[in-house]
């Protein structure tokens, strides 16, 4: 018996040497569902491996862009996780972003992406035909590669046309959609027409039709302004004329932006994808005609339990980088991968996990890259402090947004005290980029704001004085003054003011910013024998609303004695 327990010690000690031998290590846990390892090969390589678990309800992945626009800049990972952190979706979920790689290749000369892109639920950027991993939840996603693009404007009257493209520089006679991930304007020469559609409260999903308003409509003008819930119809020639003659401010516009996959694969309800290049694993086993280079690597990879982002140095003594059918076999035989696909590879090779890169990239720092892939865990917090219709107003100078956050472009600036109307939308009061946002209308022009710089019209309740009474005789040269407090939802302060006459132009306290309903004078203070004060308190909130001016009370001090217990009163009643 004894000598079958040692024997059983030396085999698991043996397996465990087998597994140190083959690089594994622990799985780190990042948060639920998310976990993290390091892989340190024989070739030598060093591979990273994020895992997510396909049974984790509020993870998201989605797609990143250099500078926040598809139109032409290049940011390492680092920096586009930092301008998608804490962003918002259309469903009001806003991203905790906790893993990243770097996405699609990119042309130097464009800065932008090779292939297409799904953001936020939005198709984004054209595909191509080249391997693409696409996601539309945990347990829905799959590995496609040539796809065919159609749009389709359907307007007011029933009659439709054709969308030229998304999201790039406008060509003679097109008709191009834009979107906000192609930047906060258009771009555009003045030499055609733009239709402004607003009131577009999902994204632009793969497949279905979407519907918005009409908001304005801009002939000879160019560069228009692309907000968060909507889209821009642009034209030139015969086809900024079609757009002219078809659409009047209000219309209720459809547009159809699909995806059709020569392989069958349904891309309704699509949520994310990005383009990479050679789809290396498919069914569990090695593809064909694989790239046979060394290099370092980056790749996504899925089995029916976990997606894994993955990245292997290279081009260094200690991680010499991996051939294709070198990283297709780490991926099934360590992961038990059934597919994986291919993405931008060399010095672009980043791996980003909970504030830090944990790769090193070959090009002794962080590649700008054009966009990136990472993993968000979700949660949603709504503010209730405004209703649709309300009447707000600014409390300083602030800038009105094209979206909710502070990564959207500017409208216009708001001075202080400005007043605005509450508009409708479902995402009214998000929490976003650290703040509450809610839609306002101003001078007939719709944007967002952040809730700290926004006020109701009200003012608070008018105080009710409480102590010292009314035609109270007193022996405490220093009485505390008291008052009933007053509610409001933006916070109050109080003035209170005492003087020797009624006129109160001789002010013996006046102070104007009290947050407590009450106040202690300096010990000894102004106040004389023999002398009759007069009082009353205000409120007002941030905002600066007003309430009216509390009753007047007096009282009147009889004794100069030291008094222990201030605020002691002689009599109560009125005299």
């Amino acid at each position: 018996m004894e000598q079958n327990k040692r024997n059983k010690i030396k085999i698991l000690f043996l397996v465990l040497l087998l597994i140190k031998s083959l690089g594994y290590t622990e799985w780190e846990k990042i948060t639920d569902g998310i976990e993290y390892q390091k892989f340190t090969l024989s070739d030598p390589n060093d591979v990273y491996v994020v895992r997510i678990s396909r049974n984790e309800p509020s993870v998201l992945l989605d797609v990143g862009v250099g500078g926040g626009t598809i139109r032409d800049i290049r940011e390492p990972v680092s920096k586009i996780v930092s301008r998608y952190q804490n962003i918002v979706n259309y469903s009001g979920q806003q991203y905790n972003i906790v893993a990243a790689v770097n996405g699609d290749f990119f042309s130097y000369d464009t800065d932008q992406v090779v292939g297409g892109q799904v953001i936020l639920g939005t198709y984004a950027d054209k595909m191509g035909s080249r391997g693409k991993f696409a996601f539309k939840n945990l347990s829905s996603v799959f590995i496609d590669k040539t796809v065919s693009f159609s749009g389709k404007v359907t307007f007011a009257d029933g009659s439709q046309t054709n969308i030229n493209d998304i999201n790039v520089p406008r060509g003679n006679n097109q008709l191009i959609l834009y979107t906000f991930h192609y930047d906060y304007s258009t771009f555009t020469t003045a030499d055609g027409c733009e239709v402004v559609v607003g009131y577009v409260n999902e994204p632009l999903s793969p497949n279905k039709e979407v519907s918005g308003v009409v908001r304005e409509i801009r002939s000879g003008i160019g560069s228009a302004l692309i907000p968060f819930d909507g889209f821009v119809l642009s034209a030139s020639s015969s086809a900024a004329t079609l757009l002219e003659q078809k659409c009047k401010v209000g219309d209720v516009i459809k547009v159809k932006l699909s995806i059709t996959s020569s392989a069958g694969k349904d891309w309704t309800d699509v949520y994310s994808a990005v383009e990479g290049n050679q789809w290396f694993v498919s069914n569990g086993q090695l593809t064909s005609d694989l790239w046979e280079e060394r290099h370092p690597r980056t790749a996504v990879a899925y089995n029916d339990n976990y997606i894994y982002l993955i990245v292997c140095d290279g081009r260094r003594s200690t991680s010499i980088g991996m051939k294709l059918s070198e990283l297709g076999n780490f991926c099934i035989q360590y992961l038990q991968a059934k597919e994986a696909l291919n993405l931008d590879g060399g010095g672009s090779s980043t791996m980003w996990v909970n504030g830090s890169v944990k790769n090193v990239p070959s090009d002794g720092t962080e590649r700008s890259v054009a966009n990136a892939l990472f993993v968000a865990k979700t949660a949603t917090d709504k503010s209730l402090r405004f209703n649709h219709t309300d009447v707000v107003k600014t409390i300083t100078g602030a800038n009105l947004k094209l979206g909710p956050g502070t990564q959207f472009g500017n409208i216009t600036q708001l001075n202080k005290n400005t007043i605005c109307v509450v508009s409708s939308s479902p995402l009214n009061g998000v929490f976003a980029k650290g703040d509450y946002w809610w839609k306002i209308e101003y001078n007939n022009t719709e944007g967002w704001i952040n809730q700290s710089v926004l006020s109701d019209t009200i003012a608070p309740a008018v105080p009710q004085l409480l102590y010292p009474q009314n035609n109270s005789q007193m022996v405490d040269r220093n009485p505390v003054f008291r008052w009933t407090s007053v509610e409001d939802p933006d916070g109050v302060y109080y003035t209170l003011v005492v003087s020797s006459n009624t006129d109160f132009t001789s002010k013996i306290v006046y102070e104007l910013s009290l947050t407590t309903n009450y106040y202690v004078p300096a010990e000894h203070g102004d106040f004389k024998v023999n002398t009759t004060y007069y009082w009353y308190v205000t409120s007002r909130d941030k905002g600066e609303n007003e309430s009216g001016q509390s009753e007047i009370f007096s009282f009147v001090i009889i004794s100069s004695g030291d008094v222990t217990k201030p605020g002691q009163v002689v009599s109560l009643e009125a005299t």
